[in-house]
């Protein structure tokens, strides 16, 4: 067995090896490297360019800022986050939205948003792939037709329901939408519990465990990686959805918002590019910081044909 497992380890490889020399694997190598490449230098000059003085960006605006590091403008920081705010009219008058109020509106949206879609698309995975009946049959070739026809207005559909049930224009709303199971995430759920032996099922039932308890306490310990990559991409997702709150949540603008309206606007003692882009890095830092802990998590979980542990 050990023979034959090198011996088509070694087949692996030597495949690998003649694809490289292929004209046609080394022009798209060639070319992604060049993409790549673009990209970094890119992002390296939106943050050299971040921790400039306006007159020193005008004055050079492609290479490193003038002077040592201690010498930069690292203020421009500082001051994002203390003059950062964004108008808003609602039938009770105007205000500013400030930094802060964006920031914590923006967790309350992408946090508990997330979990609560994570959650009830764990949720009918679950009830659908161990229960086996005619119900959730249905709710299967529902998911895969929902998925397949594309929708037309449905944020006008999901308008007047949050308005007819009085949740308009609250966080309820958002949180009302989320509790949704027709999307690609529902089939990843349905594949990782189907690949668990019943077992778990069988042996908790007999030493007298409830349907919640099995679920909760054994299966889904089981596949708490899933859980974890799925609310990690439908976190990051949240985190830079700008038009959801607009449609739904007029009064409680988040960052993503906040970044949309100062880049497309003209706020008050942030109209200088580098202000502008040292608020786009102070936005883009969570997702960074969720990449840099759980990219292997992220990268390995998430397949061709779906999630693997």
């Amino acid at each position: 067995m050990a023979i034959n497992n090198n011996h088509i380890r070694l087949k692996r490889q030597n495949r690998i090896k003649s694809n490289w020399k292929s004209p046609f694997t080394f022009a798209l190598m060639f070319g992604l490297g060049f993409i790549s490449l673009i990209l970094i230098i890119l992002i390296l000059w939106g943050f050299f360019s971040s921790i400039k003085t306006i007159d020193d960006f005008i004055d050079n605006p492609v290479w490193l800022p003038t002077g040592m590091p201690w010498n930069w403008a690292w203020s421009n920081y500082v001051d994002v986050i203390s003059q950062f705010h964004v108008p808003i009219t609602t039938l009770s008058g105007s205000r500013e939205v400030w930094f802060e109020e964006m920031i914590l509106n923006s967790v309350l949206f992408a946090v508990i948003g997330s979990l609560i879609q994570t959650f009830s698309v764990c949720w009918v995975a679950y009830l659908t792939q161990r229960f086996k009946n005619k119900v959730s049959s249905i709710i299967y070739l529902v998911v895969i037709f929902v998925m397949i026809i594309p929708s037309f207005n449905s944020q006008a559909s999901l308008l007047k329901i949050s308005r007819a049930l009085g949740v308009y224009d609250t966080m309820f709303s958002y949180y009302f939408m989320k509790i949704s199971f027709t999307n690609y995430f529902y089939l990843v759920f349905f594949a990782a519990f189907r690949a668990l032996p019943k077992d778990y099922d069988e042996s908790a039932l007999v030493d007298g465990a409830g349907d919640l308890v099995i679920f909760f306490k054994i299966i889904l310990p089981l596949v708490s990686g899933v859980f974890l990559t799925i609310f990690l991409l439908s976190f990051m997702g949240s985190w830079n959805d700008y038009m959801t709150p607009i449609v739904f949540m007029p009064s409680k603008y988040t960052i993503a918002y906040g970044v949309f309206y100062l880049v497309n606007g003209n706020v008050q003692g942030l109209s200088r590019v580098p202000l502008k882009l040292a608020i786009c890095y102070l936005f883009s830092l969570p997702i960074l910081i969720l990449f840099i802990f759980f990219r292997d998590r992220i990268m390995n979980s998430v397949n061709i044909g779906g999630i693997k542990e």
